[in-house]
């Protein structure tokens, strides 16, 4: 059940908020001369465990760490819910192709807003009473199609495609903006850069129309036809796109190999659009972007000490890095 009092979970979140990684604290670990010492900096840093533990179960945890916070915190768990299905939708692709292949999914991420041993049975059973609506349907489709075949991508689509309809209905009657706004823009980039994927393995539109995310501003028809022109692509953009993102696509339109770059502006642009809740503090969005800033944290954590660990140059891996909320 949510807390009512914005301001307390404020309060706390803006604690929590001092020890989050900065621009100075990733180059301490960036310039760091081996993972030893990697770890030693991230420890110092308050990062419990960093000096044994290996960096994926670090960084769940850290991430853990915070979508308790903000499941205690938040004013509307509805909300905060469309932020956590993802990891529930992983949860059930993984669940799904280990029972099809036979073999045993070991760890499912805790993150999700669902229980993950309620997923985990509910797969085992083939029954899925206990999921939301959207999800409910996708599964009980899915099981139907693997009475004939077993097609792991179909099944990834299914699931994507619910889980974008099920936080549009949660998300209908919110009187947050922020929220609804973020997802509508994950919706329309993500299938932009599907656009692009498809046009150079040489598909059609038709690829397109089924594989569209829902949600978006940007009709899937229209996606469809930028297959074959996507150049098209920037004149569908909505008027309130972000500068620097235009500049993105225009790149990734005129050569494949700009896509990777699109993909990272994509995503500082999406942490971004939360940014205006971090000095608003007295307000949901403020809550939900220190999961998000927590979770960019963690991914840059797992990718510096991995590229510690393998070697990689200091730029390489700095150029693969996201924007963080600090």
């Amino acid at each position: 059940m949510p807390q009512m009092s914005v301001h307390y979970a404020a309060g706390r979140i803006y604690m929590l908020r001092r020890d989050a990684l900065d621009v100075s604290r990733v180059e301490r670990l960036l310039s760091a001369s081996s993972l030893a010492e990697a770890r030693g900096a991230l420890s110092d840093m308050g990062w419990a465990g960093a000096e044994t533990e290996d960096w994926e179960s670090l960084a769940e945890k850290r991430v853990l760490q915070a979508v308790e916070t903000v499941r205690a915190l938040t004013t509307d768990q509805r909300v905060t819910d469309c932020f956590l299905l993802k990891y529930d939708v992983s949860n059930l692709k993984m669940l799904l192709k280990a029972r099809t292949r036979g073999t045993a999914v070991r760890r499912l991420s805790p993150c999700g807003a669902l229980d993950a041993d309620v997923l985990r049975h509910a797969v085992a059973a083939h029954q899925y009473g206990a999921l939301p609506a959207e999800l409910r349907g996708a599964m009980d489709s899915i099981e139907n199609q693997l009475l004939t075949e077993t097609n792991p991508l179909a099944m990834d689509l299914a699931l994507d495609h619910a889980m974008y309809r099920q936080i549009a209905a949660w998300l209908k009657d919110t009187k947050c903006a922020e929220a609804k706004r973020y997802f509508a823009n994950r919706a329309d980039w993500l299938n932009v850069v599907t656009v692009l994927r498809l046009r150079h393995m040489g598909r059609d539109a038709s690829a397109m129309r089924d594989i569209a995310l829902p949600g978006g501003r940007i009709p899937a028809a229209a996606l469809a036809e930028a297959v074959d022109q996507p150049e098209k692509l920037l004149s569908l953009l909505p008027a309130d796109a972000n500068p620097k993102l235009r500049s993105a696509l225009t790149a990734a339109v005129q050569s494949f190999s700009a896509v990777p770059h699109l993909e990272r502006a994509i995503d500082d642009a999406l942490l971004d659009g939360m940014r205006g809740g971090r000095y608003e503090y007295m307000n949901l969005p403020y809550i939900i972007s220190y999961l998000l800033g927590t979770e960019r944290e963690a991914a840059a954590v797992r990718l510096i000490l991995s590229g510690k660990a393998n070697g990689f140059a200091q730029e390489a891996v700095r150029e693969r890095l996201r924007d963080l909320y600090a």
